[in-house]
């Protein structure tokens, strides 16, 4: 990263003086223009590649350490309840699809939840020999605490870490991210 330096009796005119001048930075203090060399200049291509490994490992620190301080339930039960919430009443079977684990597992996450009151089954009109699994009002209040739980927990993070600019900036990340994950583009 480029030093800071003091301004000297005839700074040199740069774009990034006259941003200095026009009140971008303190008075008096420019920021040197860079000096690359073809070999110090780096591909579009890789850039990019940069980029977005520094955003993917950004990402799972962010979300690790959100689990960490503000997971009110296990993972196992969080992406359950929220593949509920979000596609409706599904089929264990179905449920486990959309979470990649065997039908073992899901079964057995499935009845933990049950266990808890989270999730009711259901005769499957369509397959008499299937259960429907439904949420039930204390499963959606449990996975609505959780995501409060984060949400309050990021919240705080922002207002306690990052500046008005950087909350600013970090406004526009969520719009970014959903044009990431777009499947139709």
């Amino acid at each position: 990263m480029a030093e800071m330096r003091q301004a000297g009796p005839e700074p040199a005119r740069t774009a990034t003086t006259a941003w200095v001048e026009n009140g971008g930075q303190a008075p008096g203090l420019v920021w040197p223009e860079p000096d690359l060399t073809d070999s110090e200049l780096v591909e579009p291509e890789e850039q990019e590649e940069d980029v977005a490994e520094q955003l993917r490992q950004a990402i799972g620190r962010l979300v690790r350490a959100t689990r960490a301080h503000a997971d009110t339930l296990s993972r196992t039960h969080a992406e359950t309840l929220g593949y509920l919430s979000r596609e409706g009443m599904r089929t264990i079977a179905e449920l486990a699809a959309l979470r990649r684990v065997k039908h073992q597992s899901m079964s057995r996450t499935v009845g933990e939840l049950e266990a808890l009151g989270f999730v009711s089954r259901a005769s499957n009109p369509a397959d008499g020999r299937a259960f429907m699994i439904a949420m039930t009002e204390a499963g959606a209040l449990a996975l609505d605490n959780d995501r409060a739980a984060r949400r309050e927990w990021v919240a705080g993070r922002i207002a306690a870490r990052l500046t008005s600019e950087e909350q600013r900036l970090l406004a526009a990340v969520p719009a970014l991210l959903d044009r990431l994950a777009d499947d139709e583009s």
